[in-house]
């Protein structure tokens, strides 16, 4: 046996060589290494995730896999592996795996469906791993808090509505009201935080594991559509051939089960719904809510190219046309003055995303115009071909 003195000097000397170890790393490193953990461990509840919808007898394409949008982005999107084809399952959850009014604890009279989803939600994210739903709770809790325009702060709400008008602050705080008058829903951070995920997630009032993780997008890069079998199960099926590492994307507004989102309902409301500015294509909704328009990049593939594709009969009348280019000077005079530089009283992101907002607002007013003058002065029209078009003759004063 070793002497007691001997022992304790190898345990001084083992204790001493391991703090050395720890001093030679750099806070860099350690950071580094933190954040490599984080992404093992964030890759693991997605691989849980998927195991368990798997494992509840649903069905996950094994060409998906979830990754970053870009390199090093914390931003994730789902991806395939591999091509799929026109018609392949997707994903197909069974009814029991999703999360939906009927699962909520007490039925209340007359209480809207929304509102039971998310006190289900509610419920669930309380129970966290002790919930049936655990692999989903976890992803639930894990995401980023809900950036709406309704939980902005006062100053950067303000700033929004600078663009769109304070008489249309109602349209910005609609997800929060929502919560807080239509359901009688409390503000505990947790309950607001559920409010806000379901509110931004739902597809038909229901919360779909591994589905509500698809990024949106309209136009050709929107590739699923979604079968909803009431009672049954829902099932995502590739609308188009998806290519190997294409991004796989749903609509939150274009889709099959989206509701009543068809008119009247674009890329301004997707911001106040959503947090976002989209992509092209984009619709716009102006002149009292009657000239409706998608903005997207021409047909022939080019993206210097922006062609408007407007979705009414009402073409914008010269009347329109000096009410959207006063429109425009008032935007640009705002652009210069509050977006020169980033406002500190402003949260950053908040700051950023309404940039982005009218920057968008200015392009696609500017080509609105231009297409209702056209290059010669006659209207360039451009319609969906949703509806036959018969120019309408507007008298001018």
């Amino acid at each position: 046996m070793f002497p007691l003195a001997s022992l304790f000097l190898i345990i001084a000397l083992f204790a001493t060589a391991i703090l050395a170890s720890e001093a030679n790393d750099s806070p860099e490193e350690l950071a580094c290494a933190a954040e490599n953990q984080s992404e093992v461990d964030e890759e693991q509840m997605y691989t849980n995730l998927i195991e368990f919808v798997r494992s509840g007898d649903g069905f996950v394409n094994p060409s998906l896999v979830v990754r970053p949008v870009e390199p090093n982005a914390s931003f994730r999107g789902v991806f395939t592996t591999d091509s799929v084809r026109e018609g392949d399952v997707l994903c197909s959850l069974p009814w029991h795996l999703i999360l939906k009014a009927e699962d909520v604890d007490e039925i209340r009279e007359e209480e809207l469906t929304i509102c039971r989803t998310i006190r289900s939600v509610i419920r669930e994210m309380k129970l966290g791993e002790d919930s049936e739903f655990a692999p989903y709770v976890r992803y639930l809790l894990s995401t980023p808090k809900v950036q709406l325009p309704s939980l902005w702060s006062a100053d950067g709400r303000d700033l929004l509505m600078n663009i769109i008008g304070a008489e249309n602050e109602h349209y910005i705080m609609n997800p929060l009201n929502r919560w807080l008058e239509d359901c009688e829903g409390g503000d505990d951070p947790l309950e607001l935080q559920a409010a806000m995920l379901t509110l931004s997630r739902e597809t038909w009032d229901l919360m779909i594991p591994f589905y509500d993780m698809h990024n949106h997008h309209n136009g050709h890069k929107l590739n699923t559509i979604i079968e909803i079998r009431e009672g049954e199960k829902i099932e995502i099926r590739a609308a188009r051939d998806i290519e190997k590492d294409e991004q796989v994307y749903e609509s939150y507004n274009f889709c099959s089960e989206c509701g009543g989102r068809s008119t009247g309902y674009g890329t301004t409301e997707l911001l106040f719904d959503y947090g976002f500015v989209e992509n092209y294509p984009q619709r716009w909704i102006i002149i009292d809510d009657v000239v409706e328009f998608d903005l997207d990049y021409t047909e022939n593939g080019s993206h210097d190219e922006l062609e408007v594709r407007w979705l009414t009969k009402h073409v914008p009348s010269k009347s329109d046309i000096l009410k959207l280019n006063e429109e425009i000077e008032q935007l640009e005079a705002l652009q210069s003055s509050s977006f020169s530089s980033f406002d500190n009283k402003v949260p950053h992101h908040e700051w950023e995303v309404t940039k982005q907002y009218l920057s968008a607002l200015l392009v696609a007013l500017k080509h609105a115009v231009e297409a209702a003058e056209g290059v010669e002065g006659s209207p360039t029209i451009v319609v969906s071909e949703d509806f036959d078009y018969e120019e309408e003759e507007e008298e001018e004063e």
